[in-house]
C-alpha cells in the first residue's frame, strides 16, 4: 500500500487508498477475532453467566449499530414481543448473537431491508434476523452456511458469523434454523432455552376466552410476573394452564387475574412441584 500511495496523483486517490487499507485492516482483525472465538468455544471454553436482563435493551443497542453500518438503501426494523421482556441468560452472549446476525446480513444486503427481533417460545426465546439480498435460490442449509462462511474478497472479508451463531446455540442446548423463500429473502433464527421472568406491560389478554395450556411444558420457567394487561376476566378455561412448569417457584398475580368466569381449572398447576 505504501507504493500505491506514493503513486497517487491526487489527494482524493490518496484518501481512497488510506480508507481501503483501514477497511481491510478492520476486516482482517474481525476475521481473526471471530476465528479465535470459534476455536475457543469449540475447545470447550464456554460458560454462561446467567443474570436477569431486558432483551429489548440488547436489541435496540444493536439496532443502533445496524443503522450506522448498513447501506443507505437498506431499511431497518425491529420486532419485539413486548415493551419489556426480561429473561435469565447471558447478556453478553445475547449481544454477540445479535451482532453476528447483523454482520452476516449487512454483507449481503445492499438494498431492501434488515429486520432484527425476538419472540417468546414455550422454553425460552427465538432470536431472528430477516434480510433481503442473499442469493439463496436452490441452496440447502449447508450450502448457505458454506457460502457465508468462505471469504469473498470481491466484497469485504467474510467471517464466521453463522457458524458462531450455530455453535453458540448448540452449546446452550438450543438450535439454529435457516429459512429461505427462493426469492432472496432469508431468515436466520436461533432458539435459546432460558427462563422468562417479565412479559412487560403490552402482554394484553383482555379478549382471551381460553387460557388452557398457555404455559404448558414451560419447564425452564422459574418466575412469572403477570402485568396489569394480563386480564383474564373473560377466560372460561384455565385447564393445564401451568402444566409441567416443574421449575416455576413464583407467580406474581395482579388484580386483573380474574377467575370469576372460569368453569374449568383441572390440572391447572399439574406438575408444578416447586411452586410453594
Amino acid at each position: 500500500f505504501g507504493q500505491i500511495i506514493g503513486q497517487c496523483t491526487s489527494e482524493e486517490e490518496r484518501q481512497l487508498c488510506l480508507d481501503t487499507m483501514s477497511q481491510n485492516n478492520d476486516d482482517l482483525l474481525k476475521y481473526i477475532n471471530d476465528l479465535l472465538e470459534y476455536s475457543s468455544i469449540s475447545a470447550g471454553y464456554f460458560q454462561l453467566r446467567k443474570e436477569p436482563f431486558d432483551i429489548n435493551e440488547q436489541l435496540y443497542s444493536v439496532k443502533a449499530i445496524l443503522d450506522v453500518r448498513k447501506s443507505d438503501a437498506v431499511e431497518t426494523n425491529v420486532e419485539c414481543m413486548a415493551d419489556r421482556f426480561v429473561i435469565e441468560w447471558d447478556k453478553e452472549e445475547i449481544h454477540k448473537i445479535f451482532i453476528y446476525l447483523i454482520d452476516n446480513a449487512i454483507k449481503v444486503t445492499k438494498t431492501g431491508s434488515i429486520s432484527l427481533g425476538y419472540y417468546g417460545t414455550t422454553e425460552g426465546v427465538g432470536i431472528f434476523c430477516k434480510y433481503t439480498g442473499a442469493d439463496t435460490t436452490s441452496k440447502d442449509e449447508n450450502e448457505i452456511m458454506d457460502c457465508f462462511a468462505k471469504p469473498d474478497f470481491d466484497e469485504s472479508l467474510n467471517s464466521l458469523e453463522l457458524r458462531l451463531c450455530k455453535l453458540l446455540s448448540e452449546k446452550a442446548d438450543g438450535q439454529m434454523s435457516i429459512d429461505t423463500d427462493g426469492q432472496n429473502n432469508t431468515e436466520i433464527t436461533l432458539y435459546i432455552p432460558c427462563s422468562i421472568i417479565d412479559f412487560g406491560n403490552n402482554f394484553d389478554t383482555s379478549n382471551v376466552l381460553d387460557a388452557s395450556y398457555m404455559f404448558n411444558n414451560c419447564n425452564k420457567l422459574t418466575t412469572i410476573d403477570l402485568k396489569e394487561k394480563f386480564n383474564t376476566e373473560k377466560v372460561t378455561n384455565m385447564s393445564y394452564m401451568f402444566n409441567n412448569c416443574s421449575k416455576l417457584n413464583t407467580i406474581n398475580l395482579r388484580e386483573k387475574f380474574d377467575t370469576t368466569q372460569v368453569t374449568n381449572m383441572s390440572y391447572m398447576f399439574n406438575g408444578c412441584s416447586t411452586l410453594g
